[in-house]
């Protein structure tokens, strides 16, 4: 990958956030850049209570059409012929989604769905032949708190029954956790299916904090990896091994996957305490995580196309159109423009929403809204699916002036819920000790 495509996208952005980004897992950042966070996505973002300069897009705005509402953690967008498929990661339910109905079906696992904190229905594709078969593939997490894997499956619609059923596992007992599981599926235009997969830590992989996170370095773990794959889950030539799915390693939680007219492959990717990444994805490459992120260099390991500094993103899908990516920002409230060739970033949907997907036709661009998750309060028929003039879109008529990228202290905000996930666990392994004391002393 260019390393001056890295420093220049970072310089244009992120000037007034200093130079000290680089980040190694040997040479740890000052402690002003140390902020325990569990996740940019995880963070409080000041949504709470319907933040200042947060708008609310509704029929009433002149572009604007709300195709669905009332959606529970949707996650995923796939259209067909007119109609829009979203998965619910805490439901369990694909919603289809037309110019005047709105209907929710179940789907038949295999195994439980495991749905705490960001486990669940996550990505979908639409098989090739769908018009014929009806069929797609998705990725979900099932098992429990103690055990919890992901899975790679083909699921089929019976329209006569109103229910999707899983007809046959691609790949199973890919890790799992209830945070840094990826999610994103998408069939590239070699028609391989792709999957991102985030590392699963359990001490969530902060910076100085890396140790579960060396499981993304692991050539061998499925755990913090880009996996490529035959649409019947069979290895494909060109992967890391010729018996491994691993297509790419070193990555923390990859949540966006798409292609460029030449064929180039992108991947957003969230990353600690600020630091989210936009990467060219390269078969066989090292992302370098947890060794290092943001400006970090390491022989062998790739630095990111663009990162967010000590700012935070939180990007999760993205879409290519006419050489530049637009990608989601949870905690950025919208969407944000990246221009390839200038290393230029553009908050170009602004001080509107949670956005956890994106997508963009001739005329359109649909958005995902996420603030049913817990991390927001969200407004009146949350959460929704979007349409959005593209013209309207590029003109920047969907730019707030006053909402900007996220901030340093917007960043730091994020430890308390941190705080509150490890005090969780610590009261739970507490628990779980006086209990073993107690039956010792029995």
């Amino acid at each position: 990958m260019k390393k001056w495509l890295v420093a220049s996208s970072f310089l244009l952005l992120l000037t007034a956030c200093g130079t000290d980004d680089e980040g190694t897992a040997d040479e740890p950042q000052d402690d002003s850049d140390q902020d325990t966070v569990e996740e940019t996505e995880d963070m409080d973002d000041d949504e709470g209570d319907d933040d200042e300069g947060s708008t609310v897009l509704d029929e009433n705005d002149e572009g604007v059409t709300v195709l669905a509402e009332d959606l529970e953690t949707p996650w995923n967008i796939e259209e067909n012929d007119g109609t829009f498929y979203i998965t619910e990661r805490s439901t369990g339910e694909i919603v289809h989604v037309t110019e005047d109905s709105q209907e929710s079906y179940p789907v038949e696992f295999s195994d439980e769905l495991y749905t705490e904190i960001e486990a669940g229905l996550m990505g979908m594709a639409l098989a090739p032949d769908f018009d014929e078969t009806n069929e797609a593939f998705i990725y979900y997490t099932y098992g429990d708190e103690d055990e919890a894997f992901n899975k790679v499956a083909r699921v089929a619609f019976d329209e006569e029954e109103g229910v999707w059923t899983e007809e046959d596992v691609l790949l199973d007992e890919i890790p799992g956790f209830r945070i840094h599981s990826g999610g994103r599926i998408a069939i590239g235009p070699d028609d391989l299916l792709y999957v991102g997969v985030g590392d699963v830590d359990e001490i969530h992989g902060q910076e100085g904090d890396t140790e579960g996170a060396m499981i993304a370095q692991d050539e061998d773990s499925y755990a913090g990896s880009i996996l490529r794959m035959n649409l019947d889950g069979s290895v494909p030539e060109g992967n890391l091994e010729e018996d491994s799915h691993v297509y790419t390693y070193g990555h923390r939680n990859p949540q966006g996957l798409t292609w460029g007219e030449d064929g180039t492959m992108y991947a957003t990717e969230h990353g600690p305490t600020g630091h989210d990444e936009l990467n060219i994805i390269e078969g066989g490459n090292n992302y370098g995580w947890p060794v290092i992120w943001g400006d970090g260099e390491e022989e062998g390991m790739e630095s990111p196309l663009a990162h967010a500094g000590k700012n935070t993103w939180a990007p999760s899908g993205v879409d290519y159109l006419d050489g530049n990516l637009y990608f989601t920002a949870l905690a950025g409230l919208g969407v944000n423009e990246y221009n390839i060739e200038t290393g230029e970033i553009t908050q170009i949907v602004s001080g509107f929403d949670r956005v956890r997907d994106v997508m963009i036709t001739d005329d359109s661009m649909y958005l995902l809204t996420h603030n049913t998750d817990g991390r927001a309060s969200g407004h009146d028929n949350d959460d929704r699916l979007v349409q959005l003039n593209l013209d309207d879109v590029l003109a920047g008529n969907f730019q707030n002036e006053d909402a900007d990228l996220k901030n340093d202290e917007d960043v730091e905000s994020g430890a308390e819920h941190e705080e509150e996930l490890h005090d969780e666990d610590s009261e739970e392994d507490a628990d779980e000790d006086s209990e073993e004391d107690e039956e010792d002393a029995e």
